[in-house]
């Protein structure tokens, strides 16, 4: 045999022992038709016919509604026991949806391959539920892992519902007879049945599963206040600490300091705002509750400081068990509501509440406080110390172009546009109302007071421009009115008005047209109820709604309106009664529409004007004829407002235009 003969030989008997070693590394196996297909499921149908040279690990049946389906995602069922050459067949009652056509292969796996019998189609009528056999453990905490043990699961995961009563579990694990679920975190109901459904096909378990509750016998030291320790008596607090929560009345939760199976030391929470309760223990989602009640020591209260205060400013309250949590301290300060900005069990710091958040009952008031239902007041009281201090609101509805007048702590409103007349007694902080005002309604009017006596009149009604000159006198012991002589003129309004000591004096202001204004000044003998003219005003283009204010030696007259250059309204001048002469002084330093000034007051030697378009005051000093500015904290709006000065006591009184506030200054604080 020659040499290349015997090569070919060769070659042909290895590839012949090639093919025989490998003839037995492949299992074969063939699918069937599938049979008995009715609403409970199917059977499948397959055929082994070699087994391999390898030991089998896997045999049995994938499929799916996708062709061709294979071992690692499909739907399947693996078949115990070893195989053997020939048929095989099993009844699938899970996983199969009804009117759904399926593809179904045979597989068997080997160590080293799976081998997949030809798909075969079929249309599924549905199928059956799974079966629970049993489940462990039957005593648990929530997140617990559950093991079900049964048969016909689905090995897709997420086909698999799990439910322990209304919950869903996630299961993490499955396949044909186990599933591996996770207890709900939401699960709060202590005996349980557990149920698990594959497309709509549900089975329930015959056992029930029970969560572990805790278990509260008692607890100490059931009076305490926020931040105390208490110790909590019971069981099965180690079961499931992560899960263990300690409430005062279920809303208010506390910190847990240290935890046994039988003892929990609690703290009591700082936002506990009840002030006697149960306590409840949670785990699991059950709860134990105490059969005795906890209850906050009463509050104490100490000292506070200072005594005498500016409204805005901190005060500093001591005590014991104050709330930690600033909103549930409500201060009251003279019955106004006062912010919290600092608390801890034994001091309270607050902001004295403004004027512009209420009005205090007297500079002298009341502080009170309540901390859960508790209510407690200082002795003492607190003595509000502001220069600007806001009096009881007035009760009119009536707050323009008043005419307002100071006797006798008294002070006497006259309203414009109606025939009001009140009186508001600033020591008792008491509004009446006095005898009406006679004369026709009218606004525009003035007057001023001479003794225990206001003189009123003049003005014009304003829809009708029917103009008066009439004058009346208001007794302010008897509370009487009086008509006098009326003013030698057809009728002003918006005129100035003061007084000295012994006479009145009307002047200015708008006549009986709109460009009939005058200059003219007139003076009132109120013993001999006659008038006379005095040296006219220096403006001759005329002046209404201007300022007027006097002490004993002169008047003061300015910032009104007028239809001559706009420096005339910036302008202040002064009337001396001895010389019977007007001598013009320094002028107001604002500009615009700011110089028309709606009240005015004088104490000493200092005029004080507001503007009702300048949010501060402005202060004239009348010995060094200069202006300096005056804060003013609140925004009241003042236009046409009224004001009057208290010359005993040295103080000033103003308020109302288009807000109902009056206010009395007191530049000695």
């Amino acid at each position: 045999m020659n040499k290349t003969i015997l090569i070919q030989v060769l070659i042909i008997m290895i590839l012949f022992s090639c093919k025989k070693d490998n003839e037995f590394d492949f299992a074969l196996i063939q699918t069937g038709d599938i049979t008995d297909i009715d609403k409970s499921g199917a059977t499948f149908h397959a055929r082994i016919s070699d087994l391999s040279n390898s030991k089998i690990i896997n045999y049995g049946f994938v499929w799916s509604t996708e062709k061709n389906p294979e071992f690692h995602n499909s739907e399947k069922y693996i078949i115990t026991g070893v195989p053997s050459i020939g048929t095989i067949s099993k009844r699938i009652s899970t996983t199969l949806i009804n009117n759904l056509t399926y593809y179904v292969r045979a597989f068997i796996q080997n160590d080293n391959f799976i081998t997949y019998g030809k798909a075969v189609t079929f249309t599924s009528l549905g199928s059956s539920a799974p079966d629970i056999s049993d489940f462990f453990p039957k005593t648990g905490n929530i997140n617990d892992t559950l093991h079900i043990i049964g048969c016909n699961f689905s090995y897709i995961t997420s086909n698999n519902k799990v439910y322990i009563d209304n919950y869903q579990a996630d299961v993490i694990y499955s396949v044909q007879d186990t599933l591996l679920a996770i207890i709900p975190e939401k699960l709060d109901v202590q005996s349980s049945t557990i149920s698990v459904s594959i497309f709509g096909n549900e089975t329930k378990s015959t056992d029930t599963f029970n969560l572990i509750p805790p278990i509260l016998n008692d607890f100490n030291d059931k009076t305490g206040t926020f931040g105390s320790q208490l110790t909590i008596s019971g069981n099965n607090f180690l079961s499931n600490p992560n899960s263990l929560k300690v409430y005062f009345d279920i809303y208010y939760k506390a910190e847990i300091k240290e935890i046994t199976n039988t003892s929990l030391s609690v703290v009591v929470p700082d936002s506990l705002n009840v002030r006697i309760c149960n306590l409840v223990v949670l785990m699991n989602n059950l709860t134990a509750t105490s059969i005795d009640s906890f209850k906050l020591e009463s509050l104490v209260l100490n000292d506070f400081s200072p005594k005498t205060i500016l409204t805005g400013e901190k005060i500093t309250l001591t005590g014991n068990n104050f709330s930690p949590i600033p909103e549930n301290n409500i201060i009251q300060v003279g019955g106004i509501s006062a912010e919290v900005i600092n608390a801890s069990i034994n001091k309270l710091e607050i902001i004295v509440p403004s004027q512009d958040n209420g009005v205090y009952p007297d500079r002298n008031v009341n502080l009170s406080i309540e901390v859960i239902g508790e209510n407690e007041t200082f002795n003492e009281t607190i003595f509000i110390n502001d220069k600007w201090f806001r009096l009881k609101d007035f009760p009119s509805s009536q707050l323009w172009g008043n005419l307002c007048q100071f006797y006798n702590n008294c002070l006497y409103i006259i309203c414009s546009d109606s025939d009001e007349v009140w009186k508001y007694d600033i020591e008792s902080r008491v509004y009446y109302k006095v005898e009406n005002f006679p004369g026709i309604i009218r606004d525009g009017g003035t007057g001023f007071m001479i003794g225990s006596k206001i003189y009123y009149g003049t003005g014009y009604i304003w829809y009708t421009y029917e103009y008066f000159a009439d004058f009346w006198e208001f007794d302010l012991i008897h509370e009487k009115w009086e008509q006098k002589s009326s003013l030698p003129t057809d009728g002003i309004r918006g005129a100035f008005g003061f007084s000295s000591q012994s006479f009145g004096y009307i002047g200015a202001g708008r006549g009986t047209s709109y460009n009939n204004s005058t200059d003219e000044v007139w003076r009132y003998d109120p013993t001999n109820d006659t008038w006379s003219v005095v040296e006219k005003f220096p403006i001759h283009w005329g002046y209404w709604n201007s300022l007027s204010t006097s002490n004993n030696d002169y008047a003061f007259v300015g910032f009104g309106h007028t239809e001559a250059s706009i420096d005339f309204t910036s302008r202040l001048y002064s009337y001396n009664f001895t010389t019977d002469k007007w001598e013009r002084l320094s002028n107001i330093p604002l500009v615009g529409r700011e110089h028309h000034v709606s009240i005015s007051f004088l104490i000493d030697n200092l005029i004080y004007c507001k503007s009702q378009f300048s949010q501060n005051f402005w202060v004239y000093n009348i010995v060094s004829n200069d202006w300096t500015e005056l804060d003013f904290p609140y925004d009241f709006d003042f236009e046409r407002g009224m004001s009057t000065t208290d010359n005993k006591n040295r103080k000033g009184y103003f308020g109302l235009g288009r807000n109902n506030t009056i206010w009395e200054y007191d530049p000695n604080r």
